[in-house]
């Protein structure tokens, strides 16, 4: 029997505001150190020594401005509070898509985003009631969306534009306006492009398309077509590993909606190409696990 959805009622509280002032600190630090490293190690090595720094920080560390956001859930919507006094509501019925990336857990919809932050989801064990809540209304659609053609599932960019800008491009503008070095200033554009041109690339090679047949995802040797009757399915550390005859795959953890899609692949895996008018997903949920399982519905 699928477990019951448990009442919610849980707050995250925001990131400490000392990662505010670390932000602070190292723009300081970034407008200081252009001057100092651009007698040192010229243009270049100024602009790529910030470049790098801030790509490393946007790795690590929430956005600079998530520290002002504090985050309610319970049973009807999630409630965002901040910055300042503003108030966002997303309501569960609402939400789009829901992606989990390496800081965030990102659910979508109505024009609204809201990004929760992960760590304090695990801990306080809000993660799998999360997910109880909105997984099974996603594989759903996503199995009727199939009906209609292909779904391209697309990875999260990583980090997100909020964080780089955040930890990597006002840094640098810093650089460049304390150096005050036009070419170090063009070096940190083409760095910072190169950047973006990187995780875009990344984004599409590892992207999932779910077709009407089958699946396309990107192997060892490059991305194939496997249909749904050669298809077996197994978890894996980064996601879910797709076996066929044509190859083997991995549909990552951070693509658009994974557990949903990952639900719709396990059934279309056991059922082939046979294409049931109604399925329902359902979830289980135990302790801070969760499984979604599609059931063919004989109704």
């Amino acid at each position: 029997m699928p477990s019951p959805v448990s009442t919610l009622w849980l707050m995250l509280p925001a990131p400490p505001r000392a990662l505010l002032g670390a932000w602070l600190l190292w723009l300081v630090v970034a407008a200081l150190g252009g001057h100092l490293l651009l007698g040192a190690v010229g243009p270049l090595g100024t602009a790529t020594a910030v470049v790098v720094a801030g790509v490393w920080l946007a790795r690590q560390l929430p956005g600079p401005l998530e520290c002002l956001c504090s985050h309610h859930l319970d049973d009807v919507e999630i409630t965002r509070l901040g910055p300042g006094r503003s108030v966002t509501r997303l309501e569960w019925s609402e939400v789009g898509s829901c992606t989990q990336g390496g800081q965030t857990l990102v659910l979508s919809g109505g024009g609204r985003r809201m990004r929760l932050p992960l760590r304090a989801l695990l801990a306080n064990h809000g993660w799998s009631a999360v997910l109880a809540r909105v997984v099974p209304e996603r594989a759903e659609a996503l199995w009727q969306a199939l009906d209609g053609g292909a779904v391209a599932l697309v990875p999260a960019a990583d980090p997100a534009a909020g964080r780089i800008a955040g930890w990597c491009w006002l840094p640098a503008l810093a650089a460049v306006l304390g150096a005050n070095d036009p070419t170090a200033g063009l070096v940190a554009m083409l760095l910072a492009g190169l950047e973006r041109a990187v995780v875009l690339v990344r984004r599409r090679l590892r992207t999932v398309v779910l077709q009407p047949g089958g699946l396309v995802v990107a192997g060892p040797h490059g991305r194939f077509f496997a249909p749904w009757d050669k298809v077996t399915v197994e978890p894996a550390p980064e996601g879910l590993t797709v076996r066929s005859p044509r190859g083997v795959g991995l549909v990552p953890s951070d693509i658009d909606d994974f557990w949903s899609a990952a639900a719709v692949i396990e059934l279309h895996a056991q059922l082939g190409f046979r294409q049931p008018d109604l399925v329902r997903f359902r979830v289980h949920v135990e302790g801070s696990e969760i499984a979604v399982v599609g059931e063919v519905d004989a109704a």
